[in-house]
């Protein structure tokens, strides 16, 4: 059984680039694949933060994560 918005793209009474899109739930999903990945990228950059820091420690200099540009 046809919507009617596909009743009426098919009988010409409006294009279909203006019937909306019914894709809510892949733009859900495609939302939390991205989630994933930032969420993947950072952990990542949070255990480099922390290898970083060890590094620092060992060396005895304090690692700044901000960076001091004016020295």
């Amino acid at each position: 059984m046809a919507s009617n918005a596909t009743r009426a793209v098919r009988e010409g009474a409006i294009q279909a680039k203006d019937v909306p899109d019914r894709s809510k739930a892949r733009q859900d999903e495609r939302r939390k694949e991205i989630a994933k990945v930032l969420a993947r990228g950072l952990e990542r950059a949070k255990k480099q933060m922390a290898d970083l820091e060890k590094v620092a420690a060992k060396h005895k200099q304090p690692f700044d994560s901000q960076l001091d540009l004016k020295s």
